[in-house]
């Protein structure tokens, strides 16, 4: 009975089972090197394509006699009108002078190129193998302590917080020990060469 209405209630409790975990399937270390061998074709790839494309440019700006200083516009299908809207409705524009410099060795776009590398490796290390390899019997190793990855995640804080400027931080890297407090992180063939087999030497115990 409730304000003064006779009747019965029936109060139903429903019973929701809590979802069972789904635990990921464990990772093996063929497909760990799987991955980051695709990111460091993605270097290789990448440097190769800037050297190749400014050649390329300087070629024809040699046979058509077109000067640094020109325009050069990405953009989706034909210019629109004058240089000037044309310039308003691409997607960038920059100067056949200014790209090439970006272009050349150990400058902005080969930077960003080793920068996005190596921010990508530590992050799929973290995120997704860190805590789920397995060994080549498939035992799972639990969380792993790696010395490289550690100086790349020191390496990548430094680029991602402090414009590739190198923080007290760098000073415990224990592999990659190239870069100085506010020096900028400069990341050369030679460095990237060296992370990549420092990587493959440090898991090649577990593999």
């Amino acid at each position: 009975m409730a304000d003064g209405l006779e009747g019965s209630f029936t109060c139903y409790t429903a019973l929701v089972s809590s979802p069972l975990t789904v635990r990921p399937p464990m990772a093996t270390f063929v497909e760990f090197h799987e991955e980051l061998d695709q990111l460091f074709g993605f270097y290789f790839d990448a440097d190769m394509a800037f050297s190749m494309t400014k050649k390329y440019l300087t070629e024809i700006q040699q046979k058509q006699k077109i000067s640094d200083s020109s325009t050069f516009m990405f953009g989706d299908g034909e210019p629109p009108g004058p240089p000037d809207q044309a310039i308003l409705a691409s997607l960038h524009s920059t100067t056949l002078g200014a790209l090439k410099q970006r272009m050349s060795k150990n400058l902005s776009d080969s930077q960003r190129a080793a920068q996005a590398v190596l921010v990508f490796t530590f992050h799929i290390w973290e995120e997704k193998y860190r805590n789920s390899l397995v060994d080549k019997n498939g035992i799972a190793l639990g969380t792993l302590d790696s010395d490289i990855m550690g100086d790349l995640r020191l390496i990548r804080n430094c680029i991602i917080h402090n414009k590739a400027i190198a923080d007290n931080g760098v000073s415990r890297c224990k592999v990659i020990k190239h870069f100085l407090p506010g020096a900028s992180i400069i990341l050369t063939d030679a460095i990237m060469f060296e992370v990549i087999r420092a990587i493959r030497d440090e898991f090649s115990k577990w593999a």
